[in-house]
């Protein structure tokens, strides 16, 4: 029987590495280098170069944007409980859903802070 770990090279490049992208992802940068290298002198732009140049370019709200993005329901639900509890001593969970079910909380995301309670 065949281990399924010799299927695999044990020659490993040490100056790369393999990054997984969707379809979607992999489509636009090679549409985007394609549009790169239209020119007519010059070496040819690689997709290192352009990743590489791409990510000097974002800022820390780019990283903020992409952290909210992250959240799920049940995360915000929870960030909205810890913002609560930080504001009342002795207030538990069950407190925050009757306060939320009842009408009395109400999650108003602005765009400086991560999140915010009326």
């Amino acid at each position: 029987m065949q281990d399924s770990n010799s299927n695999q090279t044990t020659d490993i490049d040490p100056k790369h590495v393999v990054v997984r992208l969707s379809p979607a992802v992999h489509k636009s940068l090679s549409e985007l280098l394609a549009r790169a290298n239209q020119k007519d002198v010059g070496k040819r732009i690689k997709a290192e170069d352009l990743i590489a140049y791409s990510l000097g370019l974002v800022k820390k709200t780019h990283i903020k944007d992409l952290q909210e993005r992250a959240l799920t329901n049940a995360d915000r639900l929870e960030l909205l409980f810890r913002l609560q509890a930080a504001k009342k001593k002795n207030f538990t969970k069950d407190d925050f859903l009757g306060l939320l079910l009842a009408g009395k909380i109400a999650f108003t995301p602005t765009p400086d802070s991560n999140d915010e309670a009326m």
